[in-house]
Parts: C-alpha cells; structure tokens; sequence
C-alpha cells in the first residue's frame, strides 16, 4: 500500500482491519501465506508534520520503506533524515526511477552508509524496463548500494514480479551467494528474522 499523510487520514485504522480479516481467511484455509503490514511512504514534506513515523513502517520493524516523490526539492532529504533521528532506518524503494538517484550515486552512498538501505525494482534488474534503467541498477548493485530487490507487483499482468528473470541476471553477474543474500538473506534481516 501506498502512504501519502496529505490523504490518507484514517487509513492506518481501516488498514489493520483489513489485516486482522486477511490473516483470519488465511488461517481458516490452513494457508501458510503471511501478510505483514507496510506502507510505501512518500516522503513529502506534509510527513513531516507527523510526530512519529512509527506506525508507518514495515512489519513494525524499525524500517520505513520511502518513495521519493517526483517534484524537486529537499523533503526526501528531510525526511531520510528525521527518519533516522527517530531510530529507524530508511529503505529507498525503487531509486532507479528518479533522476535524483539515477544522475549522481553520492546520495546513496551517504544514505547506505548511514544504514539506510536501497531497493530495486526486479523488472529493472532484469532489463523489462529498459537497458538504461537496468545498467543503473546493475552498477548500483555492483557498488554494493542495493541491499534489496522485490518485485514492486502491482498486479500480475500490468506489472508482474518478475522476481525469477531478476534473480538469473543478477547470479550471472554477482553469483549465486550475493543473489540470495540480496534476494532472501538481507529481506530475513529487515523482518528481524536473521542477524
């Protein structure tokens, strides 16, 4: 789901309704699917306002999982930065997206350094988004500033996984060790499942 304070009064309530109703059709069916809750959160300046970002981060871990929304200006920054002043760390969805990222890698490099981590996109990985976006993430993976690749699935036909033609291009180019840790190890730690 995706957070956005200007609009999005009262969606934390109704969310974990819709969570409690989710989880108890899965148990009901024996499944073992397990639904966490998260937001993609765009990080606004109307963010800001708020408090604490506490209820907004994923599987109420001390991860907040930011967008960067498309208008200039300073609020990604402000927002990574009172983010971390709050004790929790920032995880970047899909960088690949944004000038802002793709045109100079220092921003990443501070954030990463700092804890933060970077996500990409799985179909720009495996090149379904173009050769430019998937050179970009390449050479971010390279440099060791993705931590992260998931699938940003919207639905399945507009925009599929694609998460098996990611995990391929990228054993190729970094192996098979650094792939599962990028794909499974590095989501097991964020979840707080593996040090």
């Amino acid at each position: 789901s995706h957070y956005y304070e200007e609009n999005s009064q009262g969606i934390l309530t109704k969310r974990l309704k819709r969570l409690k109703q989710r989880e108890d059709a899965l148990k009901e069916h024996n499944s073992p699917l397990e639904i966490l809750q998260g937001f993609e959160v765009s990080a606004s300046h109307a963010l800001l306002r708020r408090r604490s970002f506490g209820a907004l981060t994923l599987a109420g871990r001390s991860w907040i999982l930011l967008e960067r929304p498309y208008i200039r200006g300073d609020e990604f920054d402000n927002v990574v930065e009172a983010a971390f002043a709050q004790g929790l760390r920032p995880l970047v969805a899909h960088p690949e997206r944004y000038p802002y990222f793709t045109t100079d890698f220092t921003v990443l490099e501070r954030l990463v350094a700092k804890g933060g981590w970077v996500q990409l996109t799985a179909a720009a990985v495996a090149g379904a988004e173009g050769a430019e976006d998937q050179a970009w993430c390449l050479r971010a993976l390279d440099m060791g500033l993705a931590q992260i690749v998931a699938s940003d699935m919207h639905n399945a036909s507009r925009r599929p996984p694609m998460m098996q033609a990611a995990a391929n291009v990228m054993a190729n180019r970094l192996g098979e060790e650094k792939t599962r840790e990028i794909l499974q190890v590095n989501p097991e730690r964020l979840l707080g499942r593996r040090l």
